[in-house]
């Protein structure tokens, strides 16, 4: 939840607010979002280990979308454009 609200108020301050509340609702209509921010819809579908990993990695796409995150590489550029598949 901490991670909502501090970039709630990054997107207040840089006027984004808008764009902000639309990723949001984005999620919400896909069921990845609950008052609780990204985190708390998760939680009903990961492990709690894998719960701070996904909810950085869907705040982290946001920041980018929004112009606050510069990228390294995308996994497309680091995979060739595809998911490699698992070994078992």
């Amino acid at each position: 939840m901490a991670e909502r609200l501090l970039l709630e108020a990054m997107a207040a301050v840089d006027g984004s607010l808008a764009r902000w509340q639309s990723e949001c609702d984005g999620l919400r209509e896909r069921d990845a979002f609950a008052p609780t921010g990204v985190r708390g819809a998760y939680s009903y579908v990961l492990p709690v280990e894998a719960l701070r990993d996904a909810t950085a990695s869907v705040y982290a796409e946001i920041a980018h979308r929004l112009g606050w995150l510069e990228l390294d590489r995308t996994l497309a550029e680091r995979t060739g454009g595809a998911a490699s598949p698992r070994k078992v």
